[in-house]
């Protein structure tokens, strides 16, 4: 409502009206997909896994492919990051301990043969 000597397209208390917009624009629902794993598809999943030739190729299709689950992709990421932290460590050790070995059995001998 707009008071005499306003201007027509300001309302009594001085601030501008806007006009309602002139179309509605409706949400688009975006459908949300939820993969529906059971627990024989795990069961089978880390039978496959354990296999000693299959396995480490099965979790790399895993984790690489596009077919399998969010779940399963994540699952097969982490068991590689964790295959991986494992082969680190045993080769960090293995050199560890294969000085210390090199280096006692070098020095007995030496004591030995004095």
């Amino acid at each position: 409502m707009s008071h005499p000597g306003a201007a027509p397209d300001q309302s009594a208390y001085g601030a501008p009206q806007y006009a309602a917009p002139t179309q509605y624009v409706q949400p688009v629902a975006v459908p949300v997909v939820v993969d529906q794993e059971t627990v024989g598809s795990w069961m089978l999943t880390l039978f496959l896994a354990s296999l000693p030739i299959v396995g480490p190729i099965y979790v790399l299709i895993l984790a690489l492919g596009s077919g399998s689950s969010v779940a399963k992709k994540s699952w097969a990421i982490a068991t590689i990051v964790w295959g991986l932290i494992a082969l680190v460590t045993f080769v960090v050790l293995w050199l560890i301990f294969g000085t210390l070995l090199y280096t006692f059995v070098s020095e007995s001998s030496q004591t030995l043969s004095s």
